[in-house]
Parts: structure tokens; C-alpha cells; sequence
């Protein structure tokens, strides 16, 4: 698919212009992360961001044909002192507009320029381009830059100046990410490598593994042999430089099916007899199973710090509990992940954080941080334990969502609440096609793609929500940076102050823009780094 061809027109967002040559407008929009309305933006002559050294600071531009005929124009980023800039800090991008359920055009994608850097803009309308930074590739110190657009008929050149001030400081403290998908499963070669690159470029650091464990057991749930470890192995391989905790799913035999229902599952020995679920073959399959588990990960520089069973999707039941009493009966410091979002979890959320039957909980983040009777006390007292906490996001139609306010806003949540982290669903499906239809409109298929990774003939394009998780994550770094040298009690408020004025309005870019600034010029004075 030609992506350009088959994309939906951009929407014009207005501003004060800049500069005109002929039929061209250019404008600056300061807020990268509106994906639809217009924007209206005071006089601005350059753009100037401060950033940390492991940063990917983002710039956008609006180009408007002003004439009624289709324009080509060049876009080419140089140095003022016309030093060459290493290609690999930097990459231009544009925007593709794509419908959406709620019937409204979204300027989602961000496919990079093509090889000439050439954009196509009909007339009357509008592209947008995007240029994004990796400061770690640059030099720290002040970078001067003009972003030259022309028209190909050799119309003058307009500039746009930006400015790029890199501190020598890079922040190493990230939170713990959780994306749930399933883009590795499936994929090899270039895909897999451009998919795991921007999974962990945007911060991603646990890892959910849908991949079998398939085992034989006997009559009385004795394992037979060892357990087919070929698919483990192959992601553990892949993911074992990234990974902070790879979540390991529970192999389907053990599992309680339908565990919503009154049918329970069961486990099937060689010879064709039923074992039924918490049943002592049962549990005897189970322990063996996972002792086994352990001991393989444990070769392969997996320790049992560094994975977690993840048993059951959203539900922390009765047949959670007796899978993780077994589990821990087995391997007592083995971890268990759990992901409660709906009512009947909660009366088994507290016998399962006191009995230390799991490790690592990641509730809904309405029902982390929910105000209601019902269900406070429960959460009041998880917060208060030493199980590790995460909270998630998830829900249709995910390209009408908000970047900043769904996606950046959520590392702002884990400092507000005081989380390791948090986690998404989803990146992509598109390996296994999970949800049907095409992720670049959501009219072909009854059910919207969620994704926020779009990969087409082989290439990895992320969006711009996609982009908003790196931003909130840096901004989540930042922070953890600065309150590690905060002492004083008025450097402390500001950092709190920071924090609450992003929660009371997480879909206000100026808000993050001047809550960020604070942060780099308390860090800059905390360092003693002149402005």
C-alpha cells in the first residue's frame, strides 16, 4: 500500500505565518501532539528546546499550498554553521490522516519522507512535517539549525530556524513499561528488529510472552521427559538484552477454561485420562512443570527476578489462587503478574497480597486509583504493600484518544501515584492480524484496530499516540533525575507543584511544555549549569 496514495487528506492547522514564497505558507505548530484541530499559535521567529542527552526532542511544522495546483516541495534539515549533522540523529517525518470510528479524520501516522525528501501537498491544503531528534547521537551544547522547504520550481528557499540545546546530562531512571501484544510473535528478520527497536526506544521494558510450554505427564501427573522449550527459547533469546521482567504465559493445559463459567478445565495425561483442575495430579503436574520452567530460564540468564508467571488475563479468581499457591508451593520466590479489571477480582485481591500469592499487580487504572467505598479500602492497603505496582490502559476506538491525555499523561499518573510504572494495550497485532481489517481505517471492520505501531511491507511506522509514550516516559526520567537531587523543601514543591498541574489538565500541551521547562531549569540549577 502506498500509504500517501491511500491516506485521507490533512487537515490544515493554522497558525501565524512565518515565511511565504509564492503558493507556500509555512508556520510553526507548537504542540506536536494535536492530531486534528486547528491550532491558533502567537508570532514565533525560532523554536527552542532544552533537552537532556538521551532525549528525542520534536518539532513540527505546518507546509500550506496556498495556489489551487498540487505543489512538490524539498525539505532539507542543515546546520547553521553548515556542519554536517550525523544522519542518525535525526528523522523527518509527515502525518497521514486515517478515519477513525468516531467518524473524525486523525493525522495518526508518521511514515518518514521518502529517499529525496520530497513532500506532496494539493492545492488548497496542508502536510504537516515532523522532524524528531535522538540528542544522544549530537554533541551537548547549543545547535543552531534551519529546516529549509522549497518548491521544486526552484521558488526561494524558506527558513525556519530552531534551536537545540543538549545538556550534558542523561537521565538512566525509566519505569517499569508494560505493553501488551502480540507484534513479536510471529515476526522474524528486519520486522522484528525494527518492531523491538521502537518498543525499546519508547521505554518498554516488560515483555509479554504468549508463547507454549507443551509438556506429557502420566495417570498421576508425573511429567514425563522435560518440556518443549523451543518457542521459549527463541523469544527469551531475542528479548533477554531488553527485558526487565518478561511475563510468561501459563500453558493453556494448566489454565481454568472458561474460567468465567462454571466448566472447569482439565489436563490430559498420555494415556487419555481427564486430570481435573486443583486436583493432587493436578497440582503434582503443575509443580513439576514449573520447577522446570525455572530451572531452564535459570541457564539461560533468566533468574526467577527477571520473569513472572502470568497465569489469567484480567481475572484474579479462585482459580488464580490455586494456581499460585501451587506455583509458590513449588518455587517459593518464582513471581506472579496479575491483571485484575473487573468486580470479582476484588474480593481476592487482599488474600493474595497478604498470603504473598503475587508478586507484581497491574489493575486498571480507574480501579487503581478509584475513589469508591467499594473498593478503596482494597487498593488503600495493595498501595501500602511490597507487591510491585503497575497500573494499565486499554479500550476502543483508540485513535480517537487523546496523545497527551491517554498516552503521555500515564507516566505523569505513575509519579502522581506513586507507581513502578505502567501498562498499554496495545502496540500491535498485525502479526497474527488479531483484529481484523486494516489498521489505517477503521470503517473495515466492525471492531476498531487499536494499534499504535502501523507496519506496511515490512516497515515499522509508529503514530503519533505512539510518540506520546516515549514523551511521557522521558518526562517520567527526567523527574526521577531531578528528584534524585532535590534536598530542599522548596525544590521538592516544585516538583510536586509540576506533577499536580499535569494531572488537573492532561490534554493541555502548554501545561506539559512550561511543567517540563521547570523541571530542566531546576535540574540545571540543582547542577550548576548556567541558562
Amino acid at each position: 500500500m502506498n500509504f500517501m496514495l491511500k491516506s485521507y487528506m490533512l487537515l490544515f492547522c493554522s497558525g501565524i505565518v512565518l515565511s511565504t514564497r509564492g503558493a507556500l505558507v509555512v508556520n510553526f505548530n507548537p504542540n506536536p501532539w494535536s492530531n486534528s484541530n486547528p491550532v491558533k499559535i502567537s508570532t514565533l521567529k525560532q523554536q527552542s528546546k532544552t533537552v537532556l542527552h538521551n532525549e528525542h526532542p520534536v518539532f513540527l511544522v505546518n507546509v500550506h499550498n496556498s495556489s489551487s495546483k498540487r505543489l512538490f516541495a524539498t525539505v532539507k534539515l542543515e546546520e547553521f554553521n553548515k556542519v554536517k549533522i550525523p544522519e542518525a540523529s535525526f528523522c523527518l517525518r509527515t502525518s497521514v490522516n486515517i478515519r477513525t470510528k468516531n467518524g473524525t479524520l486523525k493525522a495518526d501516522p508518521l511514515p518518514r519522507l521518502n529517499k529525496e525528501q520530497i513532500i506532496s501537498i494539493p492545492g488548497g491544503e496542508s502536510r504537516q512535517v515532523w522532524l524528531e531528534f535522538d540528542a544522544s547521537k549530537l554533541i551537548p551544547g547549543q545547535h543552531d539549525y534551519t529546516l529549509n522547504i522549497q518548491n521544486i520550481n526552484n521558488v526561494p528557499v524558506i527558513q525556519v530556524p530552531l534551536n537545540l540545546r543538549i545538556l550534558p546530562l542523561a537521565s538512566n531512571l525509566k519505569p517499569d513499561l508494560l505493553v501488551w501484544d502480540c507484534s513479536l510473535r510471529g515476526t522474524e528478520g528486519e520486522t522484528r528488529e525494527l518492531l523491538l527497536t521502537e518498543l525499546v526506544s519508547s521505554g518498554v521494558n516488560i515483555f509479554h510472552s504468549i508463547c507454549e510450554i507443551p509438556a506429557k505427564f502420566d495417570d498421576n501427573g508425573n511429567m514425563l521427559g522435560i518440556p518443549d522449550f523451543k518457542e521459549l527459547d527463541q523469544i527469551a533469546k531475542v528479548l533477554k538484552p531488553h527485558a526487565r521482567i518478561l511475563l510468561l504465559r501459563a500453558a493453556n493445559l494448566f489454565k481454568q477454561r472458561k474460567h468465567r463459567s462454571k466448566h472447569k478445565g482439565y489436563l490430559k495425561s498420555v494415556s487419555g485420562k481427564l486430570i481435573a483442575f486443583g486436583s493432587p495430579a493436578w497440582k503434582t503436574a503443575l509443580s513439576q512443570w514449573a520447577q522446570a520452567v525455572s530451572k531452564h530460564l535459570a541457564a539461560s540468564s533468566f533468574p526467577n527476578s527477571k520473569w513472572a508467571f502470568y497465569p489469567y488475563d484480567e481475572y484474579l479468581g479462585s482459580g488464580f489462587v490455586t494456581f499460585a499457591k501451587t506455583v509458590k508451593a513449588a518455587v517459593p520466590d518464582v513471581q506472579i503478574f496479575g491483571n485484575p479489571a473487573g468486580r470479582s477480582s476484588q474480593q481476592y485481591l487482599g488474600t493474595l497480597a497478604s498470603k504473598k500469592l503475587i508478586d507484581i499487580i497491574c489493575p486498571t487504572a480507574a480501579r487503581y486509583y478509584a475513589e469508591k467505598a467499594e473498593r478503596v479500602s482494597l487498593y488503600k492497603a495493595l498501595k501500602n504493600s511490597n507487591v510491585r505496582k503497575l497500573f494499565y490502559f486499554a479500550g476502543w476506538p483508540q485513535k480517537d484518544f487523546s496523545p497527551l491525555k491517554m498516552y503521555r499523561a500515564q507516566s505523569w499518573k505513575a509519579l502522581a501515584w506513586n507507581t513502578n510504572g505502567w501498562g498499554y494495550w496495545t502496540a500491535t497485532g498485525v502479526a497474527k492480524n488479531l483484529w481484523g481489517g486494516s489498521p489505517w481505517d477503521d470503517y473495515d471492520n466492525p471492531r476498531p484496530n487499536p494499534e499504535s505501531l502501523y507496519i506496511e511491507d515490512g516497515v515499522v511506522i509508529p503514530s503519533r499516540r505512539w510518540r506520546a509514550v516515549r514523551a511521557g516516559v522521558e518526562d517520567y526520567a527526567l523527574i526521577s533525575l531531578v528528584r534524585q537531587k532535590a534536598t530542599t523543601a522548596t525544590a521538592k514543591n516544585t516538583i510536586k507543584n509540576a506533577i499536580a498541574a499535569v494531572m488537573a489538565a492532561p490534554d493541555n500541551y502548554k501545561i506539559y511544555a512550561s511543567q517540563r521547562q521547570k523541571m530542566i531549569d531546576l535540574l540545571m540549577q540543582l547542577e550548576g549549569i548556567k541558562k
